[in-house]
């Protein structure tokens, strides 16, 4: 299962959280700013805001900054999307095995769901630092062998399609929750999972 936008509620923060280190930095940011990053790494946005607003730190230093916001909510704020306990305890209960691959850092996704108190319900949690990105199949291998569960029987849940094209495309079954962050591609996600679901009390229902 994929953390941010699938288990968590937790993508708008990611959407704003450059307005919020700028901010912390007594900084106006632009109006436009999350537009302007969507597409860059995190490198690439610490050195736009070395150019564009004149932060005198070396790149390293401001992603720290900004991972630094990112700890404090997931540590503090977060929470989960509506049905994601419900499912999780339903899953519990009937014997699935679940993991958590996300593409987050290892210590903000344990924060998560540590303040959310759904960590013990998962064998483990594996994420694109230690793997692989979710635009290539190793992450979700390695999960797979992990699990010791079979291909065909084992799902891959995520909102994101590229994530789930990979998986679908290595053989996984595939489960596409809706999220905001993704609306552009809810046809896509729709068309290519074995199931879609509007949120995850959707996806318990489609499932049981």
């Amino acid at each position: 299962m994929d953390m941010d936008g699938t288990l968590t509620d937790s993508m708008p923060q990611w959407m704003s959280v450059g307005d919020k280190y700028l901010i912390k930095q007594g900084i106006e940011p632009e109006p436009d700013l999350n537009d302007k990053l969507k597409t860059f790494s995190l490198k690439q946005s610490a050195e736009y805001f070395r150019s564009r607003y004149g932060i005198d730190k070396e790149w390293p230093e401001i992603i720290d900054g900004v991972m630094a916001v990112m700890d404090d909510y997931y540590r503090y704020d977060v929470v989960l999307k509506e049905g994601a306990a419900e499912f999780i305890n339903y899953a519990q209960g009937s014997g699935v095995k679940l993991c958590v691959a996300s593409s987050t850092e290892s210590a903000q996704v344990r924060m998560a769901l540590e303040h959310t108190g759904i960590i013990g319900s998962f064998e483990f949690i594996i994420t694109s630092t230690e793997s692989s990105g979710k635009d290539e199949p190793r992450i979700f291998e390695e999960a797979l062998s992990r699990l010791g569960t079979e291909k065909e029987n084992t799902w891959v849940v995520d909102d994101a399609y590229y994530a789930l094209i990979t998986a679908k495309n290595a053989g996984f079954r595939t489960a596409g929750i809706y999220d905001e962050s993704m609306r552009a591609d809810t046809k896509k996600i729709s068309h290519l999972c074995d199931i879609y679901a509007e949120n995850m009390s959707d996806l318990l229902e489609q499932m049981r």
